[in-house]
């Protein structure tokens, strides 16, 4: 199994490289200074000491970056998805405020028609009771015995 080498790895690869540089610098520099040698493996065993907890720092910053990416890409996709069920959500929306008009729409066509037959029942209501007052009129000159031929 091949292991895919990142950025990070190439630029912590790198940051070694060049600590390892530094720290063969400062012990070559030693030798320009008049120390002992107890003094010279005191100031090498502390260098030894702020590279290895340097490097440890280093190895906890990448784990936490590629936690990070890790999160980062969670992150990109929850809002990719989100955003398409925004746009699904948007979509039925619309098509349930179109139906809302449309029904606003029936509805104000059948309150007109019920406002027209009220209106239709009013008048023939009143032919009604026209005629049953003309009926009664009839009905009371054939009591009499007037006849309408």
């Amino acid at each position: 199994m091949s292991k895919k080498v990142t950025t990070t790895d190439q630029s912590t690869n790198t940051d070694r490289l060049s600590a390892n540089n530094n720290i063969s610098s400062i012990i070559d520099s030693l030798d320009t200074l008049d120390i002992s040698d107890a003094e010279r493996v005191s100031i090498i065993c502390g260098v030894e000491s702020c590279v290895s907890v340097l490097r440890t720092v280093i190895a906890r910053a990448a784990k936490a970056e590629a936690s990070l990416r890790t999160s980062i890409d969670t992150l990109v996709a929850d809002n990719n998805r989100l955003q398409e069920e925004l746009v699904i959500l948007t979509e039925r929306d619309c098509a349930a405020n179109l139906l809302i008009q449309q029904q606003w729409v029936e509805k104000d066509r059948l309150e007109s028609q019920v406002s027209v037959l009220e209106q239709d029942r009013a008048i023939l209501n009143a032919q009604l009771a026209e005629y049953r007052e003309t009926l009664q009129e009839l009905a009371g000159y054939q009591f009499l015995g007037i006849r309408f031929d």
